[in-house]
């Protein structure tokens, strides 16, 4: 995988996709548990600048949460997730069948 630091790009592209299962939001930055296709259980936080951009209702129990780009991070907690800051890298929607 490369980054063209001129043009901002991704050489490859890549979704990490997951179902909602938790909201661990509490008065801070939106952070929610997420399940993926494995079982897998990971943190998502939403570290935006501006929360007015997206409708948080599409963010709850149950729904998927779609980051392109995701990596993992540690947070000062020690605990491992993905911190999204890019409000273009991430959607939250009703997916009816986990089919990838």
């Amino acid at each position: 995988m490369y980054i063209d630091a001129l043009a901002g790009t991704y050489g490859r592209h890549w979704c990490f996709m997951a179902e909602i299962i938790a909201d661990h939001s509490l008065g801070g930055p939106p952070v929610f548990l997420v399940r993926d296709r494995d079982g897998q259980q990971t943190r998502i936080s939403l570290y935006l600048e501006d929360h007015t951009l997206y409708n948080l209702r599409n963010f709850k129990v149950g729904n998927t949460i779609c980051v392109m780009y995701a990596f993992q991070k540690v947070f000062p907690d020690g605990s491992h997730g993905v911190r999204v800051e890019r409000l273009k890298f991430f959607e939250g929607t009703l997916l009816m069948s986990w089919s990838f």
